[in-house]
């Protein structure tokens, strides 16, 4: 059991966890910010070809989350599982169209199909989380924007997600 992660720029993920998908923080257009910020590396992205099972957007900073792309996302497939801790990001995701919009909080455990989900806390600000991902005896830990002031903040991510 592995998890194959492949970056799309900036801080889009695509995870799978055998055949489940999860897609991070999508912004399927290079432009972003009211198109004044630009993906690096520059990519061009098919939407139909990412077929999400489930979308996680960490947190309301528009280079994580972009309502075009939410909403091309939503026309695409509208029984995507979305996840978020921002209700801003939940009413906006079920508004374009997602029939499941599921708020999670900082260190909750979401059970998957194949392997589990997990939030960790960012030691910043209160309004974003990273995310560690378990399958099998494998785990990442997609940390985002998250602060971690000093390594007993790792140690108790890491303890707490067992």
């Amino acid at each position: 059991m592995t998890i194959r992660l492949t970056h799309l720029g900036h801080a889009m993920w695509l995870a799978e966890l055998g055949s489940l998908r999860i897609l991070f923080d999508p912004v399927l257009d290079g432009l972003h910010h009211g198109q004044v910020f630009e993906v690096f590396p520059r990519r061009q992205l098919d939407a139909e070809r990412l077929r999400a099972d489930f979308i996680v957007v960490t947190h309301r900073h528009p280079d994580h989350f972009d309502v075009k792309s939410l909403r091309r996302l939503a026309q695409l497939d509208p029984d995507s599982v979305v996840l978020t801790s921002d209700t801003l990001v939940a009413d906006t995701a079920r508004a374009l169209g997602f029939s499941n919009v599921n708020l999670v909080g900082t260190w909750d455990h979401v059970s998957l199909e194949e392997g589990a989900l997990f939030t960790t806390a960012s030691h910043g600000t209160e309004s974003e989380w990273g995310v560690m991902l378990c399958h099998g005896r494998t785990t990442v830990w997609n940390q985002v924007d998250s602060v971690h002031r000093k390594p007993d903040d790792i140690r108790d991510a890491l303890a707490r997600s067992r």
